[in-house]
């Protein structure tokens, strides 16, 4: 049973890991936004920064919540969704306000394809709270139901 803990935690830090080598590839294969704003955002490297803070983000709120809150009066699947929640307001607009400023310095309007770039991370970051909240609850002494049930 403790093996199946570990395994979800190395599955929690794979993909983790793998989304922040190569968020290039992932962001840009979505086809979702103009070739000139790919090209700003890979030439200041953007990417890479952008993807870095929402996972940090995640991984910190999902150990706030299993680790330093952990309280019975807290280890319902709505207090786990506050949580969600702000890593969905922090993360993302960490990813708006960084290209955001970068493109304004430089007199570029890419406000539309921000807006789009934005909603992704947001999926994003919801899919990968997810995730790390399973890798990571199995530890937690009064959350580790939270949100589905074992």
């Amino acid at each position: 049973m403790k093996y199946k803990n570990f395994i979800f935690l190395a599955v929690g830090i794979i993909i983790t890991v793998a989304y922040m080598l190569f968020p290039t590839e992932m962001y840009e294969s979505t086809n979702l936004f103009d070739a000139a704003f790919m090209d700003e955002m890979y030439n200041a490297q953007m990417y890479s920064t952008i993807a870095s803070s929402t996972a940090i983000t995640v991984w910190v709120m999902a150990i706030i919540y299993y680790y330093v809150i952990n309280s019975v009066r807290f280890s319902r699947w709505y207090h786990w969704l506050i949580m969600m929640v702000a890593a969905v307001l922090i993360a993302p607009s960490i990813s708006f306000y960084f290209p955001y400023s970068e493109f304004t310095e430089a007199g570029k309007d890419y406000m539309r394809q921000l807006i789009q770039f934005n909603i992704l991370n947001v999926v994003l970051t919801i899919l990968l709270f997810i995730i790390v909240s399973f890798s990571v609850r199995w530890w937690s002494s009064n959350c580790r139901h939270t949100p589905i049930p074992e």
